[in-house]
């Protein structure tokens, strides 16, 4: 049976894994341009709380863009690679996209790529949806 998806991100074996796997993704260019597409109207200086960030592939995304990226994952190892990517990020913090730990509109976008639909419980979902509505 599949471990849930916050444990399957919390080892660094997984970390290691996941940043093989941006190398080999074959839709990077088409996610990238996907999420260009939903920045493009923030304003520059806009922060963006990218939870969960993974290994840190859409930093550079934000950097680029004029954007302030801070990321969040649940698995500390994903942290560790993400801060690695570009040392012109707010910053990064081991958060939990159901309990972010921000205050109340303490941001200008929340993005949660590529997480919703492992999450089968629809309740987590919407806590999720909650949060980052919280947030912004």
């Amino acid at each position: 049976m599949n471990k849930p998806v916050k444990q399957r991100r919390t080892t660094e074996e997984a970390a290691q894994n996941y940043v093989a796997s941006r190398k080999a993704f074959g839709r990077t260019a088409e996610e990238e341009a996907i999420v260009r597409g939903w920045l493009k109207d923030l304003p520059a200086n806009s922060i963006l709380f990218d939870c969960p960030c993974g290994v840190g592939r859409f930093v550079n995304t934000a950097v680029d863009m004029k954007l302030r990226y801070l990321g969040a994952d649940v698995g500390l190892p994903m942290v560790k690679e993400a801060r690695k990517v570009s040392a012109q990020a707010i910053g990064f913090a081991n958060a939990d996209a159901e309990k972010m730990t921000l205050r109340d509109g303490s941001v200008d976008a929340v993005m949660i790529w590529r997480l919703l639909h492992h999450i089968s419980s629809e309740a987590q979902r919407k806590q999720m949806l909650r949060e980052a509505a919280r947030v912004t």
